[in-house]
């Protein structure tokens, strides 16, 4: 457009052949653009050219001349058009030609002859698109006959050609079709005002010389029907994205439009949430909208596209874009309200997704605390993990942050805005095992007085994070197998079987690969949870981090005793020495108890730790027993440390028995 506008486009070419070519180019540009007379006036000022430009002339100047409504000037264009076309290609075009102006002043029976010999013409100079725009005009004849079948036969043919190799006007013509065949209560006047509404003269066609009245609000209103279906699809929608999608498809299809989309303005960045159409010239189909590019989205008005602004909640939120085709003049004030309509209607929706996309984005570092080379192989981890569907098992010893880990997962994977389950495998008996993790029907057992879901169920849809997964019994590990083979439950004392979709994330502190091996765990429970494997390192072995780790805690601590002191950095020093058997929870813990002991101002020096965080500040060691004593009350703790409290657990680790363990914590004077 902006070539042909200029001085130079308009100057005459010393070739007639040339010239012609320039100014069939020029005429089509006007035509599309609805300046009919300047498309007219720029054919009569072409000379003498050769004859099969000649048709081509005709032929553009007579679909001018119906766009003007001058039926006479038509005729004869036509008529010029048959003259020059002396071979099958010139024929085809003037066949069609003839067929188009018969049609556009009603007589459809001549309009079918000329058309089928048009058809005829354009096989013999093997002409497809000319037959396709022919069988289009044929369909539009069917209709008009009121023989649908027939018109929906022809209108097949047109579609089994493949959407990329059909021109973009062709398409839109089907559409358009497609619309008046599907909506018998539309009459050919209020086709002729979507024809022309859309600016796309060449389908002014579709409509005859009649005139009937359209009462507004009556059954030929499709607007308001239209409508009605919008809000009847916003108010039953199962999920924002699907409905927003169809409402796209709608208010594509009542628009004959190439492409509908809603954008949403989030954190800087343009995206679209919903959009209906395909590629047209090479560009994308839901083109970014201008007043997109900024946080305020206003109505937009272009050559070839509009939107309208969607407001919810006192606040423009996102936008409602159309595209055509073609380049068309400004959209009525009809459209532009009926398109504002639909964006009234959408809004609560928009406003709901804008609200959860406007969400701080959940990343790994806010609780994985850490700078050290193995924290930054977990955060990968956890970020290639996260975008997977497939289980993951997290290996870890206690109090390493095993549940950190699966709670970042869930953050970061798709799955976010569903819910987070959890359950400590290892916290519940045998008999109580299945019930807490698919449900029991009433009087499944004594005490089941009412049915209750399980934490499959609960997590429906979301993430479930099973701690302790290597504590399960085998008759457990069958039941969660199959789950995780057949997708579904099946409560306790219930017939019925329930389907869910979860995601499991399963966490040890054992290796479960010898636990296999010694039968203590079945092998395809194994292959099933170990497909994504994150190993967590233990404090111990990223010192580095525990001066980070302390002063994270410390802060989270002081702020809930309400205390403002500091942390020395000989206490830091300190806390980096200490081993730490008891991994990340046993830092935690000991700053929440620092943060009792500490002032309310000033510096927590190293003197305020317990003696064995303090290298140097124990009481010395004399004798060969004091030196055994001490290792010995080391060791148990830390033993405990891993078995994180549960003395059962520790007694077998240290291979004595339950009551031989409390009196050796006596003996050693070990306190909590």
């Amino acid at each position: 457009a902006e070539v042909l506008g200029t001085p130079v486009a308009t100057k005459p070419h010393a070739d007639p052949r040339l010239a012609a070519e320039h100014a069939l180019v020029r005429a089509r540009y006007h035509f599309w653009q609805t300046e009919y007379g300047a498309a007219i006036a720029v054919l009569d000022e072409v000379g003498t050219v050769p004859a099969d430009t000649r048709v081509r002339l005709a032929a553009a100047g007579a679909r001018a001349a119906i766009a003007v409504g001058d039926a006479a000037r038509a005729r004869r264009c036509v008529a010029a058009a048959r003259e020059h076309a002396h071979d099958a290609a010139g024929q085809a075009r003037a066949w069609c030609a003839a067929g188009f102006v018969q049609l556009s002043l009603g007589d459809v029976e001549a309009a079918a002859a000329s058309l089928h010999a048009g058809l005829a013409a354009a096989r013999s100079a093997r002409e497809p698109q000319r037959a396709l725009r022919g069988q289009l005009l044929l369909a539009e004849c069917e209709r008009r006959c009121g023989r649908p079948a027939a018109a929906q036969a022809r209108l097949a043919r047109v579609r089994r050609v493949e959407a990329e190799w059909l021109p973009a006007i062709l398409r839109v013509r089907a559409e358009l079709l497609e619309t008046l065949l599907g909506a018998p209560g539309i009459d050919d006047e209020h086709a002729r005002r979507v024809a022309e509404s859309r600016a796309l003269p060449a389908l002014v066609c579709y409509a005859t010389d009649r005139r009937q009245a359209v009462e507004p609000g009556g059954p030929l209103d499709i607007g308001a029907a239209t409508i009605v279906s919008v809000l009847q699809t916003c108010h039953a929608a199962a999920d924002e994205e699907s409905a927003l999608t169809d409402v796209c498809v709608r208010v594509r299809r009542y628009l004959v439009a190439a492409a509908v989309s809603i954008h949403v303005h989030v954190r800087g960045v343009v995206r679209a949430i919903a959009a209906s159409g395909a590629r047209v010239g090479g560009e994308s189909a839901v083109p970014v909208p201008a007043t997109c590019q900024s946080a305020a989205l206003g109505v937009h008005q272009g050559p070839s596209s509009l939107n309208v602004p969607i407001r919810y909640a006192g606040a423009v939120v996102g936008a409602l874009a159309v595209r055509w085709p073609v380049p068309r003049p400004p959209a009525p004030v009809g459209t532009r309200d009926w398109l504002a309509m639909v964006g009234a209607a959408v809004a609560p929706l928009v406003g709901m997704h804008v609200s959860r996309l406007e969400r701080p984005p959940a990343r790994a570092a806010e609780a994985l605390v850490g700078r050290s080379a193995p924290m930054e192989t977990l955060r990968r981890a956890v970020c290639a993990a996260a975008a997977a569907p497939f289980p993951v098992l997290v290996e870890g010893e206690s109090g390493s942050g095993k549940e950190l880990v699966a709670r970042a997962i869930h953050r970061l994977g798709p799955r976010r805005d569903k819910p987070f389950g959890a359950l400590n495998c290892a916290a519940l008996p045998d008999d109580l095992v299945e019930s807490e993790l698919f449900g029991h029907a009433r009087g499944a057992f004594t005490g089941a007085v009412g049915e209750r879901a399980g934490v499959f169920e609960d997590a429906h849809g979301g993430t479930l994070f099973l701690d302790e997964v290597g504590e399960l019994s085998l008759r457990a590990q069958a039941k969660l197998l199959r789950v995780c083979q057949e997708g579904e439950v099946r409560r306790l004392g219930d017939t019925a079987v329930r389907r869910v979709d979860v995601r499991l994330v399963c966490a040890t502190n054992r290796d479960l690969r010898q636990e296999a091996a010694a039968g203590r765990f079945r092998h395809d429970l194994l292959y099933r949870l170990d497909i994504v494997r994150i190993a967590i390192p233990p404090l111990r072995e990223r010192g580095e981090d525990v001066t980070l780790l302390a002063d994270h805690f410390w802060q989270e601590m002081a702020a809930k005793v309400g205390k403002r002191a500091v942390l020395a950095a000989a206490t830091r020093e300190a806390l980096a020495r200490y081993a730490w058997p008891g991994n990340v929870r046993e830092l935690q813990n000991a700053l929440a108890s620092l943060a009792v002991r500490a002032p309310n101002r000033g510096i927590v020096g190293p003197e305020m730790l317990p003696v064995q965080f303090v290298g140097g500040k124990a009481a010395p060691v004399r004798t060969l027993g004091d030196a055994r004593r001490g290792f010995e009350r080391e060791f148990v703790r830390a033993t405990l440390a891993r078995a994180g409290g549960r003395p059962s657990r520790a007694a077998a680790e240290l291979g004595v028995t339950r009551q031989g363990l409390t009196k050796l914590i006596a003996r050693l004077d070990i306190r909590a």
